[in-house]
């Protein structure tokens, strides 16, 4: 497939499909980002998690 977007089936996002489309995407992201993969979350509450799993390292 040439071009692949997440897709709702069947009412939902969770499909097999869409988790080995992100698994890609993530993985690109990881190993050609020359400074790193920057994530912005607009949630706070992502936000917070996110910026205490960083605190772990």
């Amino acid at each position: 497939m040439d071009h692949q977007k997440i897709r709702k089936i069947k009412g939902t996002y969770n499909t097999v499909e869409n988790k080995k489309y992100l698994r890609n995407v993530v993985n690109v992201l990881l190993t050609r980002g020359v400074h790193g993969l920057y994530i912005y979350a607009v949630d706070d509450k992502l936000r917070e998690k996110l910026t205490g799993l960083n605190r772990l390292k």
